[in-house]
């Protein structure tokens, strides 16, 4: 059996912590007032929400890492996590790439006498009949590609990271991102402002209630 002193150990420095705790983010206002007064439905309120947040972060790695399998430790999560907003502008500029290699294949592939750094320069002074090239000229020109460019994109394969190639055609080595961190300042509702969460989560921690899972499929 389990001493009184042990039962009063664990109230006053676990349960009575944490039932101020999930008071503090589940009973907050009237759309809480439905989990009554069970605590564990209020727990498994707070335990879903967590799931939830830590499920998405898992997909969204997935999902910039090309569908391969994310990290399996908490701290490796976040640190993946804290670099999605630089790659996904890494993962925007590898598409356009793909997608210009595309367009400008097919135009060299039809036209062989087209000069590729002509095109680099950007629009022609001149059109063909000798009038002067204008924006609204080639605003046009760029409306009249918008069906065949959605067209080109619903066609390409974007499974694959599109490296940056330099003038030579060498291959550019990909930007690594430094991790950030995800702790956010402390503020005037900060929960525990004198407790450091740095120190929190164990090098070898795992979230163990979600290993196991196909993260890169779209379902369980």
């Amino acid at each position: 059996m389990v001493s009184n002193s042990r039962l009063e150990y664990l109230f006053l420095n676990f349960e009575q912590p944490l039932y101020r705790l999930i008071n503090k983010f589940v009973i907050a206002g009237s759309r809480s007032s439905k989990l009554g007064d069970d605590m564990r439905v209020k727990l498994k309120a707070v335990y879903t929400h967590v799931e939830q947040l830590y499920t998405g972060a898992k997909r969204a790695i997935a999902a910039a890492m090309h569908k391969k399998q994310p990290p399996y430790l908490i701290k490796e999560v976040l640190e993946r996590l804290s670099g999605i907003p630089q790659r996904m502008e890494e993962l925007k500029r590898s598409a356009a790439r793909a997608g210009a290699i595309t367009a400008l294949s097919r135009a060299k592939a039809w036209q062989a006498d087209l000069d590729p750094e002509e095109l680099a320069n950007g629009c022609p002074s001149v059109k063909e009949d000798g009038s002067p090239c204008s924006t609204d000229d080639f605003a046009q020109i760029a409306r009249g590609m918008r069906p065949l460019a959605s067209k080109l994109a619903e066609e390409m394969d974007l499974s694959q990271y599109q490296a940056v190639y330099d003038a030579d055609n060498k291959k550019v080595k990909a930007p690594v991102h430094e991790a950030q961190d995800l702790i956010p300042p402390i503020r005037k509702h900060t929960f525990a402002p004198d407790i450091d969460p740095s120190t929190l989560i164990d090098e070898e921690a795992v979230f163990r209630a979600l290993t196991g899972i196909d993260w890169s499929s779209p379902n369980f």
